[in-house]
């Protein structure tokens, strides 16, 4: 038993598994695939073809006696010598004319023979006759229909059509034909409308699904009613079916797969072929399936019990050692990189066992080297923003600069100067708000107030060159921002836009919001710039803040808006060279608590 196990260890795992297969599995499994497809395939398919196909030798033969009883009563019409009187006779009262009708009982007398028919018509040209339903004179409505004009080509020639018929008001497989008097003068056009219902019974005898189609053009009966009075060549699936019945092939549709067996005979003294499909589900060739799978039961059985006895002793020392390897495995998993002792053996689950503990040491490495590039980050990330509210905050001394501004302001009043004055108020209040600036957010319309005394002081100063528009779209009271997140961008408009600008300046802002984002955009009428200085911006404000020394601008709130919001936030710049420039902010709609 020790050598046995001494080689089932050293044996690779693809052996293992090929003698698991081959003894197993392999062999009974040829051995029943062998014995029982071969058994059941051509038998099951010789059987179901057979019944399939007398069953569409039967409906043949009975539409075909269907078709000879129409055409026997087409040809009794055919030299009738009392119905050639009364349609070449002009009446000229009613009384004769009724009478002359009631007395010709040939057309009642067929059609209580023969329940196959349903109606029997004929159209004369004799306009001096009464309408019954059964003799009627022709139209020129009539003369202009397809059916008409085909018996007429056909001079007395029997033609089966698909026809709509006019009194019964729906369709019907029918007979017509031109019919002629003993001197071959014309009497009328005869239609034999052969009874719905006898086809319908005819079908309902057969369990499978039938197309007929006449003259490989259109469907005339069937065991479906949406098909009838359809060319083949409306459907797809039905042109498919009708052109692989031809080749004897598997039809697959949407209500599964099919066997279409197609028989095609010629009507009596027609020029007429009805092909009849009949469509063979293929689970008709399995239902012997069943028989044979149970007689192979019992070599199966006897077959797995075989292979199972081998296929448990290799499974049992897989077992041991693979269950050694996923218990480290799973401690590994969990964190706990102390491995207990390698696995004896040279096979793989050994050199799995050993990459496994270089693997582990190579995971603790990385832990410890993955800590410390995240330790690193956040310690820069800390500084970075630790500099950026140093840059915002960076101050001569508050008091100086308030009890100037405040002296400047009093000094302008006492003189008169009350737009002075207010000027310095405005800018008293941005130097307080700058000069105090905090990290948490601040009232969206805060920051809007502060924009509006920052634009009244730009335009004190331009006077009239320079005109600017808040538009709210949205109610702006209920949202926080960052703080001086927008000032930065309105005074580089003014900066970089619009103080070189030949003529009126405008600056534009417009707060809305949609679904995800609080949308504020910046614009502005100035020189703008080019695409290539546009990408040069951009590419910068890719870059670390830090990098770029006394820029607190653009720079500043687009690492700002990433670092304090993260993705998806963000800013965008567009621009047209002497068109202006366009920044639009995408913030969160963080609510005021």
């Amino acid at each position: 038993m020790k050598a046995f196990k001494a080689f089932i260890y050293n044996l690779r795992v693809a052996n293992k598994m090929m003698v698991i297969y081959i003894v197993g599995g392999l062999i009974p499994l040829l051995f029943l695939s062998f014995y029982q497809t071969g058994y059941a395939r051509n038998l099951l398919i010789e059987q179901a073809t057979e019944e399939a196909f007398s069953h569409a030798l039967r409906n043949e033969e009975r539409i075909q006696d269907v078709c000879r009883i129409a055409a026997n009563v087409s040809d009794g019409f055919y030299l009738d010598e009392d119905l050639q009187r009364i349609t070449s006779t002009l009446y000229s009262d009613q009384f004769t004319l009724i009478n002359a009708l009631n007395d010709y009982t040939r057309i009642d007398d067929y059609l209580r023979l023969y329940p196959e028919l349903d109606s029997i018509r004929i159209y004369v040209p004799n306009k001096t006759l009464l309408n019954n339903s059964k003799i009627t004179p022709t139209t020129e409505q009539y003369k202009r229909t397809d059916w008409y004009q085909l018996a007429q080509s056909q001079e007395g020639k029997i033609e089966f059509i698909y026809r709509y018929d006019e009194i019964k008001q729906k369709s019907f497989l029918a007979l017509v034909r031109l019919i002629k008097g003993a001197s071959g003068e014309e009497i009328g056009v005869l239609v034999v409308n052969i009874s719905n219902r006898t086809l319908k019974r005819i079908f309902d005898e057969t369990p499978y699904k039938i197309i007929g189609v006449i003259d490989q053009n259109q469907i005339v009966i069937s065991t479906e009613a949406k098909y009838e009075g359809m060319l083949i060549s409306e459907d797809y699936f039905i042109n498919q079916m009708f052109n692989q019945s031809l080749n004897n092939e598997i039809f697959d549709d949407e209500t599964g797969k099919y066997k279409v067996i197609n028989t095609v005979f010629q009507t009596q003294n027609s020029g007429n072929h009805i092909s009849l499909l009949t469509l063979i589900p293929t689970t008709e060739f399995t239902a012997f399936a069943n028989q044979v799978l149970i007689r192979g039961g019992a070599l199966v059985f006897v077959s797995v019990c075989a292979a199972l006895i081998l296929v448990s002793i290799l499974t049992r020392t897989l077992t041991e050692r693979i269950e050694k390897f996923r218990f480290n495995l799973h401690k590994v998993a969990t964190g706990d990189f102390d491995l207990e002792e390698s696995i004896a053996g040279k096979d793989e689950i050994a050199l799995l066992y050993s990459d496994l503990e270089v693997t582990t040491k190579s995971i603790k490495d990385l832990i410890y080297q993955v800590y410390e590039v995240e330790l690193q980050k956040e310690q820069m990330t800390s500084r970075q923003r630790e500099v950026e509210f140093k840059m915002l905050t960076s101050q001569i001394d508050p008091h100086f600069l308030y009890n100037t501004l405040e002296t400047i302001r009093m000094e302008s009043l006492l003189n008169d100067q009350h737009e002075i004055a207010s000027i310095v108020k405005k800018l008293a209040s941005i130097m307080r708000r700058k000069l105090s600036v905090l990290k948490e957010e601040v009232s969206l319309n805060a920051e809007l107030g502060l924009l509006r005394d920052y634009l009244d002081i730009q335009a004190f100063r331009f006077r009239d060159r320079v005109t600017y528009t808040i538009d709210k779209k949205c109610d702006t009271s209920s949202f926080m921002v960052l703080p001086l997140l927008l000032q930065p961008i309105v005074e580089n408009a003014f900066v970089h836009g619009l103080e070189k600008k030949v003529g009126k300046g405008e600056i534009r802002i417009k707060i809305d919001e949609d679904d995800a984002f609080l949308l504020i955009e910046i614009s502005d009428n100035g020189r703008g710039m080019n695409a290539e200085t546009l990408s040069t911006i951009n590419s910068k404000l890719e870059k670390d803040v830090l990098s770029f020394k006394g820029s607190i601008g653009l720079t500043n709130v687009y690492q700002r808006i990433k670092l304090f919001y993260q993705h998806p936030y963000t800013m965008n710049i567009t621009s047209e060279l002497e068109k202006g420039t366009i920044v639009t902010l995408l913030l969160p709609k963080h609510q005021i608590n």
